[in-house]
This record gives C-alpha cells, structure tokens and sequence, in this order.
C-alpha cells in the first residue's frame, strides 16, 4: 500500500493530534502543527530550523503562551482540521509536486505553515524572523543532504 506521507510525516501527523488532545481542542490547528514538528527528532523540518539557528525552546513557550488548553476532555474520535490547517494541507502538497517530490514530509508541512500566514504557527514563526524565503533555501539543503 502506498502511503503519500513520509514515515516522518506521519510521526509528526500523529505528534500533531496528540497536541490537540494534551490541549483539549476538538480541532486540529496551525499551533497543532507546529507543536508537532518541534516534538520530532531528526527531519527535515528540524534540521531547517537548525541551519537557521532557530531557538525551538523560545518558540515552543511562545506557543504553549498563546495557545490556551480547552475546560475539559472532548471527545476526540475524530479530531476536524481548522481550515487553515487544511491550507497548510494543501500548500505542503503543492509544494511536494512542486519539488517533484513523490511524498510529502515536513519540509513541506513546514513551507505550508509559512505560505498560510494566517494561522497562528505562521505568526509565531514570523516572530522568530523566520521566513519563507529562508527556510525554503534551508529544507532545499536538507532535502540535498538527505539525498546524498
């Protein structure tokens, strides 16, 4: 079976939903996102972040700061994506066709939160000074290294 997700990808998809979950959200949000890149180990995504010297702590408390946890346990069988999510969904695809790329993984998701500057991951990274422009040239690399 083909799965169009790198299995990175899908550990941070999954570090994504239990982000919502730790929060008590009943929607899957930007800030979901985001939290699940920084909970990954190596990936392309992190290694971006590193070239750019990105201070992943700052960012985290900045996001843990902003985003306020739910009064209580919802029920969480099937967790809805915000429609800014859903552009980020989109974009990452975009992005992976793009590159030519047959998957999708986090350098992709990655560029997404930064194209949809809308959501509160985009603001929180633009923040930081991070840009589309720069973290494109720095996935771009990891991409290259990952390659090699």
């Amino acid at each position: 079976m083909f799965d169009p997700l790198t299995k990175s990808l899908q550990s941070t998809m999954s570090a994504t939903r239990k982000a919502a979950e730790r929060m008590n959200h009943d929607y899957i949000g930007t800030e979901h996102f985001l939290f699940g890149l920084l909970d990954q180990g190596p990936c392309v995504a992190i290694a971006a972040f590193d070239a750019l010297m990105v201070n992943k702590n700052a960012i985290r408390e900045e996001m843990e700061r902003l985003v306020k946890k739910g009064k209580e346990q919802v029920s969480l069988v099937d967790i809805p994506f915000t429609p800014h999510s859903k552009k980020i969904l989109v974009k990452a695809c975009q992005e992976a066709v793009n590159h030519h790329h047959t998957n999708v993984d986090t350098g992709h998701l990655l560029l997404g939160m930064l194209m949809v500057e809308d959501g509160l991951a985009a603001q929180v990274l633009f923040n930081h000074r991070i840009n589309l422009k720069t973290t494109r040239t720095a996935v771009e690399s990891a991409w290259a290294t990952k390659e090699e």
